[in-house]
């Protein structure tokens, strides 16, 4: 269990009353996990969603690609709370790292159950993949004009 402070800091929790944080707080396990451990799988089934409580972890591709270090106060596979897909990325743990993890299905209940608490957290959630779209496209954009600045180069 979580208590409300521990979600009041995270995206998630903005715009949601004390007795919102509660119940979804309810839901939460707390989990320690060590420097090294795979919190998700590229391609593995999605069940849990986790809100980083201490520590840092690292988000790659399924090659390794490093996609973002997650600090304190984030949360990471939120994507499967918006959609049943296996993961899409690889999340470990740089360092020793405590979780709050969120069965899914448990939290899409208790947002069929109180409406508000799931139009809030799916606003919040959408807002971030948002903003990461926005951060991914910009560095497509640089990329492309690289690869333009090449051929240009090359062409000259």
């Amino acid at each position: 269990m979580l208590d409300a402070d521990a979600l009041r800091s995270t995206y998630l929790a903005t715009g949601l009353t004390d007795e919102q944080l509660n119940t979804i707080g309810a839901l939460a396990q707390v989990q320690n996990f060590n420097s090294g451990h795979v919190i998700a799988r590229c391609g593995d089934a999605a069940e849990e969603m986790f809100v980083i409580l201490s520590g840092e972890v690292r988000v790659t591709t399924h090659d390794g690609d490093a996609l973002g270090e997650i600090k304190a106060g984030n949360i990471v596979g939120e994507i499967a709370l918006v959609d049943a897909r296996p993961r899409a990325a690889n999340v470990v743990c740089v360092g020793a790292v405590t979780v709050g993890a969120f069965n899914l299905k448990q939290l899409r209940g208790a947002m069929m159950k109180d409406k508000e608490l799931g139009i809030i957290v799916m606003a919040n959630i959408a807002s971030v993949l948002a903003q990461r779209l926005r951060h991914a496209d910009a560095m497509i954009d640089q990329l492309a004009d690289k690869t333009q600045d090449v051929w240009a180069h090359a062409m000259g």
